[in-house]
């Protein structure tokens, strides 16, 4: 079997996704197709390793991010039973009047947020999302300003579950210093850098095209249509003596029912966060972020932060009954299904292709035969990251493939430039497959928090991604001759705003 012929496994599946438009059916067949190609097209064999294979991927820490989403679940429940998310949109709404606000304030919280990818995108979807279904903004334009920020501002900061990855795979392919070496690696980073810079741009000035424009059009007319998750706010879910209270009780009734509930989630994840990687042990911060444990320390977060919530709503405030408090892990359970079903297909996918079917291998072939001319190879190493990312559907296994093949070449052939701006080349390639790819875990994340359909999402984010991965693309290759890092972000930054305006006033003129 060739590594040629394991690249219909990614197409095969991204097409019928395109096609049928339908997430659970495009993953099923690439996952058996993928186990009929490597089983040697043995149709009994290939039936029997396929469940081996979903089996493998729900193992480990997958498992534990799987009852982390059924725990959100649970607590996003509870707090719609205290009918505090109408007060709580209703309050926000009052300060955040239009669109743009509701997109520039997602952005915020996604920004800050910026410790890890599934924390960020889970929280920041459900902190925004009532007061976007209030506003009736289209799920996937939340959806898209949440992933455009998240993945960006998590491979950026230094202080990050990515930037801690990155560094140790740095230190293991043989850089002295892979903390320093990442910090070096961040003004050559493209394509995170323009997608921050171009999220402001699009929400600012409101940039609705292609693809989105489609869906957006549609979602007005019907504002239903692709929320797979939208809550249901019934009169019985709503504390109807609360929403006739003055201002200030909403105040009060918001900090207690929301906020509090809220600030401890965040807090109880950040600090399990540090647990895992031994700060209570002598550890200091950066070290603890650095090897830290994301998927044991959010679902101990969350725990904790469940625990809490019996306390406040059960025994201190009793607004929740008893039996009610313990049914929304059910009703958790079912509020995240879609995406629990959806992200075990996409694992298992992921690990077919990059584990059997050794996809990566094919890339790094590809990358060795043309080390020698180095002026080209940022260009070349953001190209195949980019497609190794949207191919397996992981940022990670993109950067811990292309990583070692190519730094200590990159390491031997002299120029600090071109070894800066060939490693975030793989960086920014990883972080744009992560973005556009339908199969990335933090993909369906940003989705269903959004309450998008994690297709339309994919979908819909594209043409934005590849607006801003084709001006990356040409400052990878100016990177390759220009040697000065603060002429290219100069470029990068003129060839955005040059895009967007004129991507704004095409699309203006095609809809008079």
């Amino acid at each position: 079997m060739s590594s040629g012929m394991s690249l219909l496994v990614p197409i095969i599946t991204m097409a019928l996704a395109l096609v049928t438009k339908n997430a659970y059916f495009s993953l099923v067949v690439g996952v058996f197709f993928g186990s009929f190609i490597f089983c040697g097209l043995d149709i009994f064999r290939s039936s029997s390793f396929v469940f081996s294979v979903m089996e493998e991927s729900l193992a480990g820490n997958n498992i534990k991010v799987i009852a982390f989403l059924v725990l959100l679940g649970s607590i996003v429940s509870l707090i719609n039973k205290t009918g505090v998310s109408e007060i709580y949109a209703d309050l926000i709404g009052k300060k955040v009047k239009t669109k743009r606000g509701v997109l520039l304030l997602t952005s915020f919280f996604s920004a800050i947020f910026f410790l890890d990818d599934y924390f960020n995108c889970l929280t920041t979807g459900n902190i925004v999302r009532p007061i976007s279904e209030n506003k009736r903004i289209f799920p996937g334009r939340i959806a898209h300003v949440i992933h455009s920020t998240a993945i960006p501002v998590c491979i950026l900061v230094p202080i990050s579950s990515w930037a801690a990855a990155i560094s140790s795979t740095f230190t293991d392919s043989g850089a002295t210093d892979g903390l320093s070496l990442f910090v070096k690696t961040i003004p050559y980073n493209f394509y995170a850098l323009i997608a921050l810079f171009s999220v402001l741009i699009v929400s600012i000035f409101d940039i609705s095209f292609f693809t989105m424009k489609k869906e957006e059009t549609k979602f007005l007319k019907n504002s239903d249509s692709f929320s797979e998750n939208n809550l249901k706010r019934t009169s019985e879910n709503i504390d109807n003596e609360c929403l006739h209270n003055s201002e200030k009780n909403s105040v009060r009734s918001f900090i207690l029912k929301l906020a509090l509930p809220l600030v401890f989630l965040i807090i109880s994840c950040i600090f399990c966060l540090l647990y895992t990687g031994g700060i209570t042990k002598g550890s200091g911060f950066l070290d603890s972020i650095a090897n830290c444990d994301s998927s044991t320390g959010l679902l101990m977060g969350a725990a904790f932060a469940f625990g809490f919530m019996f306390l406040l709503y059960v025994i201190i405030l009793r607004i929740v009954k008893l039996g009610d408090f313990f049914n929304s892990i059910s009703e958790g359970l079912k509020e995240m299904s879609g995406a629990i079903v959806v992200l075990a297909l996409a694992w298992s996918l992921g690990t077919l292709t990059s584990k059997y079917l050794k996809i990566g291998d094919l890339f790094a072939n590809i990358l060795k035969s043309n080390m020698a001319v180095a002026c080209w190879i940022p260009l070349l190493l953001f190209a195949i990251a980019a497609v190794l990312s949207v191919a397996t559907g992981t940022s990670w296994g993109t950067f811990a493939i292309l990583i070692p093949v190519s730094f200590p070449v990159l390491q031997a052939q002299g120029s600090q430039s071109i070894l800066l701006s060939s490693l975030a080349a793989i960086l920014s390639g990883a972080a744009f497959g992560d973005n556009v790819s339908p199969i990335s875990d933090t993909t369906i994340m940003a989705s269903t928090s959004s309450g998008c359909n994690p297709l339309i999402h994919s979908f819909t984010q594209m043409p934005y991604a590849v607006v801003n991965a084709s001006v990356a693309a040409v400052c990878f290759l100016l990177a390759g001759f220009i040697q000065n890092v603060l002429l290219l972000l100069l470029v990068a930054i003129s060839l955005v705003i040059f895009s967007w305006l004129f991507i704004k006033k095409f699309s203006n003129r095609k809809s008079a």
